[in-house]
């Protein structure tokens, strides 16, 4: 199997785990926005996974150096703490708060400027809080800061 592939296949299991999870344990109300969210992601990964299964193998004229592949590994490793770092960002401060604050500085370690990258974190807050949270009465988590806080 090909190299290239086990990532979205990691991807694809632990969103469809989520998605079961969520489903077993979640009200419709406040599964809603995941599933739409989880449901785009699994079919974009299958299409990513068919797509490098189907593709016609290419001999590699240059073969990659142990370091060569290091590179490129550790040039991926702050896009993964950064997704990682989501995960612990929406527990404590809750979703409406998370999902723009990570934005933010999402967009400022990759070298934003400081008005562009707040205009972006704000649009987003704007969209998910009117869009979602009051438009179509999704309810996220709010964060165990903000649970501690106002009960």
């Amino acid at each position: 199997m090909k190299n290239g592939i086990w990532f979205p296949i990691v991807l694809l299991i632990g969103f469809l785990f989520l998605i079961v999870q969520g489903l077993s344990t979640l009200s419709l109300r406040a599964i809603r926005f995941p599933l739409i969210v989880g449901g785009i992601a699994s079919i974009l990964l299958l299409v990513e996974i068919f797509g490098e299964i189907l593709r016609p193998r290419q001999e590699e004229t240059l073969k990659e150096t142990k370091e060569g592949r290091f590179k490129e590994l550790a040039s991926h490793l702050p896009t993964i703490g950064m997704l990682l770092a989501i995960v612990p960002l929406i527990w404590i401060l809750g979703f409406l708060v998370a999902i723009p604050l990570h934005l933010f500085l999402f967009l400022k370690f990759n070298g934003e400027k400081w008005l562009q990258s707040f205009i972006t974190a704000f649009v987003t807050w704007i969209i998910f809080y009117f869009g979602l949270y009051l438009g179509m009465r999704i309810p996220f988590d709010e964060g165990l800061l903000f649970s501690y806080f106002f009960g």
